[in-house]
């Protein structure tokens, strides 16, 4: 039992701190690739409702 309370700290392996470093980089990678597929998605609508407004034949309503 003196072993564990000598190499820990606080409760935390050294193992920890590597997991909760490669956790921080995970969600980082997530958080860039989603604000990306958002802006991608964005600009993927607004070429389509272009080519939309392009091919829409403006007609008067008849009265």
């Amino acid at each position: 039992m003196s072993f564990i309370f000598q190499h820990t700290r606080l409760g935390f392996c050294w193992l920890d701190l590597i997991a909760l470093a490669v956790l921080v980089v995970v969600v980082v990678v997530f958080v860039v690739q989603r604000r990306k597929l958002v802006q991608q998605e964005k600009e993927l609508e607004d070429q389509l409702s272009g080519k939309y407004a392009e091919n829409v034949v403006e007609t008067e309503p008849k009265e």
